[in-house]
Formats: C-alpha cells, structure tokens, sequence
C-alpha cells in the first residue's frame, strides 16, 4: 500500500508517547504541520484501510501484581482455526497465533493469583495437558516496538 509522505509523518509520531498536555492531537498536528481536524481525518481514514488497528495506553502489568507466560499448543491442524479464535477471546490473552511445528498454536496469557491454573486446567481436559507447553515469563528484554514508516 502507498503512503503519503503526510500519512508515513503521522504514523510515525503516533506510534511514539502521545504528549500528557490538554490538547495532545493539537499538539500532534503541529509537529506534523497539519490542522487537528485534517489530522483526525488522515488517522480515521488510516483506520478504515486498515493500516492502524487501535490505540490504547501500555500497562506494566508486572507493576500490578500481573504475571505472563507464553503457551505452545500442540493442536490437530483441522482444529487450529477454532482453537486459537476460542482462546482470542479469553481477555487475558494478549496474542494468539499460528506457527508451524510440533505446537502450532501460541498464545501470550497474563495472568494473576491461580487464574493460569485454572485457564491450563480447562485447557488440558480440551486439548490434553501434554499438549501444552507452558513457558513462564523469566525476564523480558523487549515489549515496544516501533516501525519506521
């Protein structure tokens, strides 16, 4: 898909911290040289492609008491696609995705108290627990990322 050198201005800055300051789309549309109404317009129509999924604020969910883990599944492939949209609705799952190998479906769970336990538990009598291959968060390394459009 073709971006504007106006478009490619705007994702750029919206993928960084959105400024704490009463007006911050105002702000935002004077560092990229446009009025706040032509900004909302470019970023709503951004959306309708497609190519902006949501905004949302980053938690620390660690800060929280919240703890995460990776899920390798090993799943039958004729049962993959309903598998992995049954656990997209979970709220506590972050991401869901397919991948090849021996666990073909991966899903990010944040969790806390004796949630996982229950989560895996139900998970097991679905799938069986030896299908699951479940790889607690250790240390993380890397949670932003940011594309240079």
């Amino acid at each position: 898909m073709r971006l504007s050198a106006l478009d490619k201005k705007i994702l750029n800055k919206i993928q960084e911290d959105i400024p704490l300051v009463p007006e911050p789309f105002k702000a935002l549309a004077k560092d990229t040289g446009v009025t706040e109404e032509d900004l909302f317009k470019r970023i709503e129509e951004l959306k309708n492609k497609g190519i902006i999924r949501g905004h949302a604020v980053g938690i620390n969910h660690k800060i929280l008491g919240f703890k995460s883990t990776l899920l390798g599944l090993r799943v039958l492939q004729d049962k993959v696609e309903s598998l992995g949209k049954e656990l997209a609705a979970y709220p506590e799952i972050t991401h869901c995705f397919q991948r090849k190998g021996e666990f073909n479906l991966w899903a990010v769970f944040i969790y806390k108290d004796g949630r996982l336990k229950e989560f895996l538990d139900k998970l097991g009598q679905k799938i069986g627990k030896e299908n699951i291959l479940n790889l607690k968060t250790l240390r993380k390394f890397k949670l932003k990322t940011r594309l240079k459009i």
